[in-house]
């Protein structure tokens, strides 16, 4: 196990062992003994535990093994930092001592030859486990290539399908969506009971063999009726009084799955948000300092209602689009009731029409859900448009809010799936006061996002639609291109590389972060069974979901990064709304706070006007700059 020895020590150490112990520049004990490898982790989110932990294992399993002569075993040196993320480490990534990096915000693209180690022959071999007493290195029989997904190996390849040529690899799976306060729901009887909503009565009249309109009028007659029925159960289907009733099927229109109990439309949803201010809890809390965080719940329901081959085509310009708005003379066409007519498009690249992947009718539905809970004040914790509150402190005042004392209960937290760890210093806090509040001990989950309409419930039960989900972080491990072929240095980050990604390292990884890498692995029963209830909710979540990679191998997306990179600020939230003066438009981002501001609202915006600026944005100001 590697030992970090305080410098103050060094003093108490024999001149013979000093010969052997030097500090480099970050205060860190050098053993000269060993070959050093450095490496560096982007300090946010996931944390520090688990790149510690698998340094230790990796030092103890090469403990006997020389990467250099004259030296044995290798010590692996972690930089934690918060700089190199983003365009400033491809930038002084040359320059750097570090040899390996975990890091996140990177333009993929943009990484030449020059930058990053070509990482192919590690891909194409069986990830490393270890070395044997004849020095021969382990490898697991299927190799790292065959646990990418293959959308997301087209991306990662700057080569050919005949001569491949990876600059990195994958790191962790970071998507981003709401998540819920299970033991509220719990205590308060949140969950959707069988047969009660509207959405039960639906579905038992589909089932019933009911046509279209038969199941409408289902649905209609049940949401005039007491609403108070509609939310009546807790997680284990049972009422206040201990009577078995069973969970609603939930969004995808199924028994017996993971969304079961959870409001299943719009309509549902609206409902309990406001029978939890009838009870004085705030439904929503998000930082208001980073404001994309708010559309982390604008994109769940967008990519849950386009499913998964849509968002393929979305993020790649190729393959065909079955849920397109029509427009016409620059407006999206809507019926007296406000629902969209829709048609079906087929892009092969997008070269001259593919800002007409905008027109979707899952982003339509979207902003009318962002504009209903941006325009409800009632709904919204005051530190959710509030520049000085950072995502830490919203996640902290989320937590403690279970607390009468410190206020309202919160139920929900717009955040990323990396947002337990960050929170550690307020579980540990809030441990130390009663154990019921530590990250075992308290129950936290993933929302699945409501469909807008019955119709597009029945469609998902009919067809076996799953809940979809988008990898929205752009995360990578990337090995140094400034070593030579013969460097020790080199030698070892290789081999590292390789056992970061074995699925015995894989699965310490779930264990310590609560979540996934970016890798198709098999999560042990022994590994599930060490996380925390929203750990073993995140895995489960991912499970019933199809995830999405948002990514693609098209080159007109990798000429035009600064377009159509998959933010919050680029490529899916990007519009433009009449201005104050003359009529100009003016270019925005950030649905939720757009659609939130009073001053905006005045000059006629809304979830229709926003999307409409959505298209206009990329049809008229985009698509004439695009490299083609």
């Amino acid at each position: 196990m590697k030992k970090l020895i305080a410098l103050f020590l060094a003093t108490l150490v024999s001149l013979s062992a000093m010969s052997m112990v030097a500090c480099n520049p970050d205060d860190k004990d050098i053993d000269k003994t060993k070959t050093q490898l450095y490496v560096s982790n982007y300090d946010s989110g996931i944390g520090r535990k688990w790149i510690e932990t698998i340094a230790d294992s990796f030092e103890e399993d090469f403990a006997t093994y020389s990467f250099e002569k004259g030296k044995t075993g290798v010590q692996v040196v972690i930089d934690h930092n918060r700089t190199d993320a983003g365009a400033k480490l491809l930038s002084d990534i040359n320059s750097s001592k570090n040899n390996v990096f975990f890091t996140v915000e990177a333009d993929y693209a943009a990484i030449s030859k020059e930058k990053t180690y070509d990482v192919t022959d590690i891909v194409n071999q069986g990830a490393i486990t270890g070395v044997d007493d004849a020095g021969n290195l382990l490898r697991e029989e299927k190799t790292i290539e065959s646990k990418i997904t293959p959308e997301l190996r087209d991306y990662l390849n700057r080569g050919t399908e005949t001569e491949e040529n990876y600059r990195g690899l994958p790191y962790y799976l970071g998507c981003k969506g709401f998540v819920f306060d299970r033991d509220l729901w719990n205590e308060k009887y949140y969950f959707c009971g069988k047969g009660l909503t509207p959405s039960e009565k639906a579905l038992d009249a589909l089932a019933k063999g009911g046509d279209d309109a038969a199941v409408k009028k289902a649905y209609d007659e049940q949401k005039g009726k007491d609403k108070s029925y509609w939310f009546y159960v807790n997680s284990d289907g049972k009422d206040a009084e201990g009577t078995e009733i069973g969970l609603a099927a939930g969004p995808d229109g199924k028994y017996g799955t993971y969304d079961d109990g959870m409001p299943a439309t719009f309509d549902e949803f609206y409902a309990l948000m406001d029978k939890m201010v009838g009870d004085n809890i705030t439904p929503f809390i998000w930082t208001g300092k980073f404001a994309g965080y708010a559309d982390f719940i604008t994109s769940t329901v967008w990519q849950a209602f386009d499913g998964a081959e849509n968002l393929k085509t979305y993020h790649s310009l190729y393959g065909t689009h079955d849920k397109l708005v029509v427009f016409e003379n620059g407006k999206a066409k809507v019926d007296e009731n406000g629902v969209p007519q829709t048609e079906s498009m087929t892009f092969n690249g997008g070269v001259e029409d593919g800002y007409n992947v905008q027109r979707s009718l899952g982003k339509y539905y979207a902003l009318q859900f962002a504009e209903k809970i941006a325009t409800t004040p009632t709904w919204t914790a005051s530190e959710c448009y509030t520049a000085a509150v950072s995502h830490i402190t919203a996640q902290s005042t989320y937590l403690s809010s279970v607390n009468a004392e410190k206020g309202n209960r919160i139920a929900i937290i717009a955040e990323g799936t990396y947002w337990q760890q960050e929170s550690d210093q307020t579980f540990e806090i809030m441990a130390t006061k009663d154990e019921k509040y530590s990250k075992m001990n308290r129950d936290f989950a993933l929302l699945c996002a409501p469909n807008p309409t019955v119709e597009r419930l029945v469609e998902r039960e009919k067809n076996d639609i799953r809940n979809t989900w988008t990898q929205a972080s752009e995360c990578y491990c990337l090995v140094n291109n400034n070593m030579s072929e013969d460097s020790p240095q080199l030698a070892a980050a290789k081999v590292f590389v390789s056992y970061v990604n074995n699925d015995e390292m894989l699965n310490l990884f779930t264990e310590i972060t609560q979540m996934s890498r970016a890798l198709n692995y098999e999560i042990t029963e022994d590994t599930y069974a060490k996380l925390t209830p929203y750990g073993k909710n995140l895995i489960d979540y991912t499970n019933s979901s199809d995830i999405v990679y948002a990514s693609t191998s098209n080159p007109l997306f990798l000429n035009n990064y600064q377009y159509m990179a998959n933010r919050t600020e680029n490529w899916n939230w990007h519009f433009l709304h009449e201005g104050d003066v003359g009529g100009d438009e003016v270019e925005h981002y950030y649905p939720m706070t757009q659609l939130h501001d009073s001053n905006n609202i005045g000059m006629g915006l809304n979830g229709k006007s926003l999307f409409e600026g959505l298209y206009r944005y990329y049809k008229n100001t985009v698509w004439p700059r695009l490299i083609k």
